[in-house]
């Protein structure tokens, strides 16, 4: 494992354990984390950008998800949404923590204009943004 990826794992974990109700669960992913960041060096900066990089893997997951449970969405919401949607799920393999931070923030700021042009009135884009906020809050970015 690198460092970049140990770096992303404990993420992962440090959100599990802010995220589960279950105290066995929370303990092992703290205890996990702690484990890595001290076999590979890791200090609390170096996690500060990873939570957003972390944060657009889980963001990419779930669309993918959403997408496959709604095969009308194309024909159902405006093109930017879709647009949004499988640009998402399309760029995340080998793209490095930067790029996904960025792209995270224009993930977000194009949620926020289309609910602001939009409304409440789209179903797709209620959900979609609900699956963004929660992402972001476990991830506390």
């Amino acid at each position: 494992m690198t460092k970049s990826q140990a770096i992303d794992r404990v993420c992962k974990l440090r959100a599990l354990a802010k995220s589960t109700t279950s105290l066995n669960e929370r303990d092992t992913a703290t205890r996990q984390a702690t484990v890595l960041m001290q076999k590979h060096k890791i200090k609390d900066e170096d996690l500060h950008g990873s939570g957003k990089s972390a944060a657009f893997d889980d963001i990419a997951k779930a669309f993918a998800r959403y997408t496959s449970e709604h095969p009308d969405l194309k024909a159902a919401t405006s093109p930017t949404l879709v647009e949004i949607i499988e640009m998402v799920v399309g760029q995340t393999k080998k793209m490095s923590r930067g790029k996904k931070t960025v792209l995270l923030d224009q993930v977000n700021s194009g949620l926020r204009i289309a609910k602001f042009v939009f409304g409440d009135s789209n179903k797709t884009l209620n959900d979609v943004s609900s699956i963004v906020e929660t992402i972001l809050k476990t991830y506390e970015v």
